[in-house]
């Protein structure tokens, strides 16, 4: 079983939208063959992903990152435009930074899961690990919270288990 220290993130709660089956043994599952979406399948499908930051220079770097791991990235710095970038791009995962002005993250998240979307997995970006920070995220409906600055293996193993969700079945 991995440690989520080393991981770079943690498991807050899981919303109904997202089915449970895939996450009740979610470190024992993380490279089970049978849900990798692989090369060896010859599956292409990418991962759209939501990245919403206030910070333009965090945004970009993230969104680099995400995609040297082959998702489509589309960025977002204005909270207020997020959901309905969200109902334009119709994402997978959505990478929320919960400490923005004007709106925070906890509120677009609220509004978010709000909509007809498909299901998508939330993911709250953070700079605080405190327990109160990790429990506000859970309440606004978060499925898991992520603490800035992620490393690259953390990133791939976020995109690799996003992938497993939104190719379940598939």
């Amino acid at each position: 079983m991995a440690d989520t220290t080393t991981l770079g993130w943690s498991i807050c709660r899981f919303s109904g939208r997202i089915p449970r089956v895939l996450f009740e043994n979610l470190w024992d599952r993380l490279y089970a063959r049978d849900l990798i979406v692989s090369q060896e399948t010859g599956n292409s499908r990418r991962l759209r992903v939501l990245l919403v930051d206030d910070l333009p220079a965090d945004t970009k770097v993230m969104a680099k990152l995400l995609e040297m791991h082959g998702c489509c990235v589309r960025t977002c710095n204005d909270p207020f435009q997020c959901v309905e970038l969200a109902r334009q791009f119709e994402p997978h995962l959505v990478l929320l930074d919960i400490m923005m002005p004007g709106k925070s993250g906890t509120e677009v998240a609220k509004d978010l899961l709000a909509t007809d979307l498909p299901p998508f997995l939330l993911v709250a970006r953070t700079g605080l690990s405190d327990a109160s920070t990790k429990a506000k995220c859970a309440e606004a409906g978060f499925n898991l919270v992520v603490i800035k600055p992620q490393s690259s293996s953390a990133i791939a193993d976020l995109v690799r288990v996003a992938k497993r969700f939104a190719f379940a079945g598939q």
